[in-house]
């Protein structure tokens, strides 16, 4: 092996290890808490995108992380605990309670009208 065969190699090693630094830090940052998830059990937790909006777990969180979120101020915790997970009820897509608050003011509409 000649120098410049040694330099490129060390120098693409570098360059490796520098990749592997900077990307395992947003991938990675916490899996702990995804380990846990999948340790309790939780239907679902298969990456990052089990609370949050992005694949890497960076800043963006959905339904579930925003709860949990919530439930660190409520609790007035300093870390979130995964097992408050099991409590968790997700928002039903098409809530049903939007059609009783819709029927709820047309009932109030109609005994001001038979009234007048």
């Amino acid at each position: 092996m000649n120098r410049s065969m040694l330099k490129r190699l060390v120098a693409v090693t570098f360059a490796v290890g520098v990749a592997v630094v900077i990307t395992s830090n947003s991938l990675f940052a916490y899996p702990p808490f995804l380990k846990q998830a999948q340790e309790l059990g939780l239907k679902g937790a298969k990456d990052c995108t089990f609370c949050h909006t992005s694949p890497t777990g960076a800043d963006g969180w959905n339904d579930r992380g925003q709860w949990l979120i919530k439930q660190k101020e409520e609790r007035k915790a300093e870390t979130i605990d995964v097992a408050w997970l099991k409590e968790y009820k997700p928002p039903k897509k098409g809530k049903k309670e939007d059609k009783p608050q819709k029927d709820q003011g047309k009932q109030e509409k109609k005994p001001t009208k038979s009234g007048n």
